[in-house]
């Protein structure tokens, strides 16, 4: 499938990446400056169970515009950088 990779070597590899925000929280909202993207995302080991409500939660948020949870504290608006 790809010819060039032919005499690839692996350098590194990993597995299981469970990605954790610096605060402990979940990243659940629109991203900020960009009217269509979305973030699901930061819920490590329990991302397994996690995973179906945060997927419905962000599908509110696209689909309606809002959410019957309240994710401000998920938004991943808090750690975007100020410019000044």
């Amino acid at each position: 499938m790809l010819p060039a990779m032919a005499d690839a070597q692996v350098v590194h590899q990993t597995a299981c990446l469970r990605p954790v925000a610096s605060d402990g929280l979940l990243l659940l909202g629109r991203v900020p400056g960009f009217d269509s993207v979305y973030m699901a995302t930061g819920a490590g080991r329990k991302g397994i169970l996690l995973g179906p409500a945060m997927g419905r939660a962000v599908a509110d948020l696209i689909l309606t515009g809002k959410s019957p949870l309240a994710l401000e504290a998920f938004s991943p608006a808090r750690f975007a950088r100020t410019t000044g």
